[in-house]
């Protein structure tokens, strides 16, 4: 049996609604995987910090020379106002600057670079639109084009994580109109690769990544980050 398809939901505004505010979630989840990978990137201009820019500089080299990355992530949103934790687990992979795949318990999201799938298994459906209608989503292009004189880095000190030595870089804002005030990164000293990040924004809430199982260069075909809908799912087409 073909999938179901819905078009055009915009004609629907309750039920577009509703699609909406799951596509703003699920698009948060991408913004915050991805930032994981490519944050580095966007202080590698102008860093006042020589130690700080060394650093980092020996980090996007190891990334820079690898086809695709793949990671194992977990994230801990702390509310400050209400005192409120959640905590997300998943994989990501990202190729290029366009591709991604990730999976976490309930979702599947995948991109092309053209086309972004976002799969439910809770509600059984699929909503396909394409990337350029997604204006909550910033792909890592998009990222480095608009952020990449916005922070600047210092070298802070080198800390154990898990037992493993890191350097513990911070991420400032080079003005004041930015609402994620400080960011804080841990790298690997012996690998050179990040394996934890906290970003902290005006409310003094906390968004806390942890990298692990990380690996590069797999063989991975391009159909890997296109999704290929079941006939039991449910097809909601934005395009």
């Amino acid at each position: 049996m073909a999938p179901a398809i819905h078009s055009k939901l915009r004609c629907y505004p309750d039920l577009y609604q509703a699609e909406e505010k799951m596509r703003v979630k699920n698009i948060q989840i991408i913004v915050g995987a991805l930032t994981l990978l490519i944050v580095l990137i966007l202080v590698t201009n102008g860093l006042p910090d020589s130690k700080a820019n060394s650093i980092i500089k020996n980090v996007l080299r190891k990334y820079d020379q690898s086809k695709n990355i793949k990671s194992d992530y977990k994230q801990v949103f702390y509310w400050k106002l209400t005192d409120n934790i959640a905590e997300q687990q998943g994989v990501i992979w990202l190729q290029g600057k366009e591709k991604f795949r990730i999976e976490t318990e309930n979702q599947t999201i995948v991109s092309d670079g053209k086309t972004l799938w976002t799969y439910s298994r809770a509600t059984g459906q699929v909503i396909v639109d394409n990337v350029q209608n997604s204006e909550d989503i910033n792909l890592p292009k998009d990222i480095l084009l608009n952020f990449s004189d916005e922070y600047r880095a210092s070298y802070i000190s080198d800390e154990l994580i898990d037992k493993d030595k890191c350097h513990l870089i911070e991420l400032r804002p080079s003005s004041g109109d930015q609402f994620i005030k400080l960011i804080k990164i841990w790298i690997h000293i012996k690998d050179m690769i990040v394996i934890k990040i906290e970003q902290t924004d005006l409310n003094d809430n906390t968004n806390t990544y942890w990298l692990s199982n990380i690996e590069f260069n797999l063989p991975l075909k391009d159909s890997f980050f296109k999704y290929v809908v079941p006939d039991s799912v449910e097809v909601i087409d934005m395009r």
